[in-house]
């Protein structure tokens, strides 16, 4: 993932109270992040903290259960995808700015895949925070396609996929234009690194945005359907656009737990589609609710 290396050693620098450095982010996606070291990083606390992150009961009860996603009607609309040029913080990948089209009404989760649900589905949890109501993660994008191919056959949901991109962006934006929301509200929508203790929580613990999306920001990062291509948008069709035709990585979006400058709603990363770390999962797209 486009700049993984950086997040093993933030969380060491914060442990031992050290300066975070928000420069690690110039580093290049074959830096790959190191799972093992990161869990030997992160179980250094002392004991009081690693019993925190073994199973818990999750306290927080305004959740999904384990018997029913629910799922979000977003509407048809047009909206500016990528970011502005005249922002600083833009990155290349994120140009040019252009209009979208979404043609089709479609229903997106309201929540992230809990880890209840991925276990329903394929009977164990990857999951290195542990909590039912907790999001899935240390799932590859190959994971997903096989969860998605066992919750398909039961017919519960219709057909069920990753959202393209552009779904992805349209309505994490829901109807606004700026890249931000701002620092000092972005806690009560997102579990970041100001926030989050280092860890993930229950989804729909904070608010959700606009059209009634939970976690959009934060908590962890939502694979897309799309290869990655640095280039796309300056190629992409005007309607509906898919995402590059192959690649050797796949989307990412929308920040997790561990980051702070990222989240925003057109920063793009990448990884390799088999890759599984304890900051990424995922998000549906269904035809039924």
């Amino acid at each position: 993932m486009q700049v993984l290396l950086w997040i093993v050693l933030s969380v060491g620098l914060a442990q031992a109270g050290g300066e975070l450095l928000e420069t690690l982010s110039s580093y290049s996606s074959s830096e790959l992040f190191d799972v093992e070291e990161f869990l030997d990083l992160h179980d250094s606390d002392d004991e009081d903290d690693d019993e925190e992150m073994g199973p818990v009961e999750d306290e927080f009860t305004g959740v999904p259960g384990p018997e029913k996603m629910e799922f979000v009607l977003i509407r048809a609309g047009s909206f500016f995808m990528g970011g502005d040029e005249a922002d600083q913080d833009t990155d290349e990948d994120e140009l040019p700015l252009h209009e979208v089209r979404i043609s089709r009404d479609f229903y997106m989760g309201r929540h992230l895949v809990t880890q209840a649900e991925w276990e329903r589905v394929m009977g164990e949890n990857p999951s290195h925070f542990l909590g039912s109501a907790r999001p899935v993660e240390n799932v590859s994008w190959d994971d997903v396609q096989v969860f998605l191919q066992s919750l398909n056959r039961s017919g519960e949901y219709g057909i069920c996929r990753l959202p393209t991109e552009a779904e992805w962006e349209y309505a994490a934006r829901a109807g606004s234009s700026g890249p931000y929301l701002p620092l000092m509200e972005l806690a009560e929508y997102a579990w970041y690194r100001d926030n989050s203790e280092g860890r993930t929580h229950p989804v729909g613990g904070l608010k959700p945005n606009a059209w009634g999306l939970y976690d959009m920001y934060g908590n962890v990062w939502e694979w897309v359907q799309d290869f990655y291509d640095g280039d796309y948008y300056a190629a992409s069709p005007d309607a509906d656009p898919p995402g590059p035709e192959d690649g050797e990585e796949r989307v990412v979006r929308g920040c997790s737990w561990n980051d702070r400058a990222r989240c925003r709603s057109s920063f793009r990363l990448f990884d390799e589609q088999d890759a599984r770390d304890p900051i990424t999962g995922f998000r549906l797209v269904c035809s039924q609710p």
